[in-house]
């Protein structure tokens, strides 16, 4: 007798119920057998798809229908044993929340710390030119380097010079020390500062421009269109406002208030120096290999600088890993790596709580499985249940933790030196993130309790004859000693950085630092008028001693 194709007898064997199966398919083989010897082969497959395509409409609706009135009935028992319950389903509520709490808050942070620099358009291709010798690596540049190798490079697209110095401008009867970049004309093109008012292809166009970003504007302006209006800084250089651009984001490695260009301030020929006291960066063609340009321009130093005989490199390094990586000793990101690593020993120790909790209280629910069992519910029923309920309580300690969250942020910000946002409508990686976690808890969290409970044999429990065996007590007995063995350990770090952190800040310096204010003296004349400036100070009644130094005291600026 001729058998429909192995693959369409394959789709239908999965799209009838279990009891269906054996007969129906059965059935349908006789008469395919009938149709292929009475009209043909092309004619038999025609009608068996069409069997098929019949199936497809009643197997979507007991899939939707069934599963739905599963879970509505799961969810109803997991209400139920909860209502009953209270006091347990809120203890285990609870930790899973605080747990979760904790991860989001760790998440919220490692998040940040990662999207240093990533805003930039054009974050992958930015790179930082670094210098190298026999005693190290630096990431200071000489001037004349950046439009050397935009000459003699074809793969250096762009280039710009960095440095933020503090300059004195002023506005009427308003000035302000700002903290001012000295930049080159490409600067913007390279990163990317979303303007607010005014056309960043024309903001330096002249010489004689700058850049405020939102905050300086508004200290200047306030509420006045600042376009066209003239600052003059250090009192003899007039520079005309061409851009405002937003406030610099917290995860970016540059802080500034304004961009001018550095011509203006430190004059055209220095800037054919070769003295490395800039920062320098680079865009490179999307589809250039780093490792080969940094080959090609490495003695670019060696070249044209005829001052020394010190061999000094030219290298390249990502912009997008200024901020958490180092060219001396270990990197910052492993910092990240280890609160990563906490925020999942925080959220393992709520799950085991809460397969602790479960399993401990399994006597309450013995007589129910049974009773499914005999009923004719099988083990992978009984599985889809206790995780159902599972996945429902960690749904409600997300919404506590979520509570937790909006409560605990202004402290952890504080204490991190952070201002992290949770605004889960406006964070897409954050909303995806929160749906996985729940679904990782509630999965964790009841596999094990899952599977306990459903291995239970109906005979013996509804007999009373239930008893758990040692390979059962010794898995619990793990979980709960690898539980108190992770917190013990969360414990004592905590304790030894508190009391590291404490000393730091209650350490006997020698001097009583509470009274004193210092002022850094970035001026030229503040520093030459030292004299006039004391007598000043001192002619307030508030101001006891005056005095000067090159650096803070106990500050380490460098070996000397």
């Amino acid at each position: 007798m001729r058998t429909p194709p192995r693959f369409s007898e394959w789709i239908l064997y999965h799209l009838l119920e279990k009891e269906e199966r054996e007969f129906i398919i059965g059935d349908l083989r006789e008469i395919y057998g009938q149709v292929f010897y009475s009209s043909g082969n092309l004619k038999a497959k025609i009608w068996y798809w069409g069997q098929i395509k019949r199936s497809i409409r009643p197997f979507l609706f007991n899939l939707i229908y069934w599963r739905i009135c599963m879970f509505t009935n799961y969810l109803k028992l997991a209400m139920r044993h909860m209502r009953r319950h209270w006091g347990y389903s809120l203890i285990n509520i609870l930790g899973l929340a605080i747990g979760m709490a904790c991860c989001i808050l760790i998440f919220l942070w490692v998040q940040h710390e990662l999207s240093y620099d990533r805003f930039h358009e054009k974050a992958d291709d930015l790179y930082l030119i670094t210098v190298s010798g026999e005693q190290g690596t630096w990431t200071s540049s000489p001037w004349a380097l950046v439009p050397t190798l935009k000459n003699d490079f074809p793969e250096i697209l762009k280039g710009s010079w960095y440095a933020v110095t503090p300059l004195l401008a002023r506005y009427e009867n308003k000035s302000f020390f700002e903290n001012a970049a000295l930049v080159g004309n490409e600067f913007l093109d390279m990163f990317t500062f979303p303007f607010v008012k005014g056309n960043p292809e024309y903001a330096f166009e002249n010489l004689n421009s700058v850049v405020l970003t939102e905050r300086a504007a508004a200290r200047y302006f306030g509420s006045e269109d600042p376009i066209g209006k003239v600052i003059q800084f250090e009192n003899q250089i007039d520079l005309a406002v061409t851009g405002v651009i937003e406030n610099i984001p917290s995860n970016s490695h540059m802080e500034f208030d304004l961009v001018v260009l550095a011509i203006p301030f430190i004059g055209e020929p220095r800037t054919r120096t070769w003295s490395r006291d800039v920062s320098s960066y680079v865009l490179l063609p999307s589809q250039a290999d780093p490792v080969e340009v940094e080959n090609k321009i490495s003695e670019t130093i060696i070249k044209y600088d005829r001052r020394t005989n010190i061999k000094l490199y030219v290298g390249l390094f990502p912009v997008k890993k200024i901020y958490l990586y180092s060219f001396y000793g270990t990197d910052p990101v492993v910092y990240v790596y280890v609160f990563s690593a906490i925020a999942v020993i925080i959220l393992l120790i709520a799950c085991i709580n809460f397969m602790n909790l479960t399993t401990a209280r399994s006597s309450i629910r013995i007589n129910e499985i049974g009773i499914r069992k005999v009923c004719g519910g099988d083990r992978k029923d009984l599985i889809k249940q206790f995780l159902g309920e599972s996945m429902s309580l960690a749904l409600i300690a997300l919404i506590v933790a979520v509570v937790l969250v909006y409560f605990l942020l202004p402290g952890f910000n504080s204490l991190a030196a952070k201002q992290l946002e949770f605004n889960i409508l406006n964070n897409g990686t954050l909303l995806a993130g929160l749906v996985l976690l729940a679904v990782f808890v509630g999965l964790v969290a009841g596999s094990y309790p899952a599977l306990y409970f459903s291995s239970f044999q109906p005979d013996r429990v509804l007999k009373n004859t239930l008893q758990t065996g040692s390979r059962r007590n010794g898995l619990r007995g793990t979980l709960i000693v690898t539980q108190f063995t992770a917190s013990i350990l969360l414990i004592i770090a905590t304790a030894t950085i508190y009391k590291q952190i404490q000393y730091i800040r209650s350490k006997d310096l020698g001097f009583s630092k509470d009274q004193i204010l210092v002022v850094r003296a970035a001026r030229q004349q503040l520093r030459t008028n030292y004299n006039i400036v004391k007598e000043r100070l001192l002619a307030n009644p508030d101001v006891l001693h005056v005095s000067a130094a090159s650096s803070i005291p106990l500050s380490i600026g460098n070996n000397n």
